[in-house]
């Protein structure tokens, strides 16, 4: 046969193995634990930064393979590994298992993966997140501005329009609904020094795409659209086009579809 179910040297060398992995120093352990979980919590946030299958295997192939080949600790693996040497040999106790390995490497797996990563994660790329409510930028203080403005939630959502752009020189340092307005020639260095990643655009359909570009150009991350013409943004910016009239012509299939449901009930 294939010689998979013999008892050695299987036995024998999960027995040695076990034994090694209890007979660590403390430090030794919890350096061994941080080595893993930063190389393990790498490979998760490397393969979550891929958008297909291949890239997530490759992401995930080389830490989890470093991991393995430079003998590093986890806590998990070793739940399995050690108490199975545990019922092969009486050299490991439990005492052993818990505070030789368990504790130790425990430690060191938080340490690796939420400073080692996470923490420094946070610190590269999280720190834009600590504002709140996020400041929008509005471009079109128009009669839809206004509406939007005066009208939809944006504070109990988590959002909050700090300043508007608009050409119309009655409304130019003015502010409207509590929102200071400004021409949108200033509108890259406003955006840039207030640190404001999203804009909303209002303006009339002949200066929507225009008014796109300046968010672009001014470094925001993220547009939504209310005006009545699509706009093209590059890649890298998130864009959502709100088109009213395409909202609207939904509205006649979910009448008609709650006659047909209405009818069906009765009969």
């Amino acid at each position: 046969g294939t010689g998979l179910l013999l008892k050695d040297p299987w036995m024998s060398y999960i027995a040695e193995i076990a034994q090694a992995k209890c007979k660590l120093s403390f430090t030794q352990a919890l350096l061994r634990g941080v080595g893993c979980n930063w190389l393990v919590c790498l490979a998760i946030w490397l393969a979550l930064g891929s958008d297909n299958i291949i890239g997530k295997i490759f992401a995930i192939q080389f830490p989890i393979m470093a991991f393995v080949t430079l003998g590093f600790e986890h806590s998990v693996a070793n739940m399995f590994f050690i108490p199975a040497g545990m019922f092969i040999t009486n050299k490991i106790t439990w005492g052993m298992f818990l505070f030789n390995n368990l504790l130790p490497v425990t430690l060191g797996n938080i340490v690796g993966g939420a400073f080692f990563v996470g923490m420094l994660y946070y610190y590269l790329y999280g720190k834009e997140k600590r504002r709140w409510p996020l400041p929008i930028a509005l471009v079109g203080v128009g009669k839809s501005g206004r509406v939007l403005l005066n009208n939809l939630p944006f504070e109990k959502n988590g959002f909050h329009i700090q300043i508007g752009f608009d050409v119309n020189p009655n409304k130019i340092g003015k502010t409207v609904a509590g929102v200071k307005v400004y021409h949108p020639y200033r509108m890259p260095k406003i955006i840039r020094k207030q640190k404001i990643h999203i804009g909303m655009i209002t303006a009339p359909a002949e200066a929507a795409q225009e008014s796109a570009d300046l968010l672009v150009i001014s470094g925001i991350k993220g547009i939504l659209n209310f005006s009545c013409t699509r706009v093209i943004v590059p890649s890298y910016v998130k864009l959502k086009n709100v088109d009213f009239t395409s909202q609207l012509e939904i509205i006649p299939n979910y009448i008609v579809n709650n006659r047909h449901f209405q009818l069906s009930t009765e009969n």
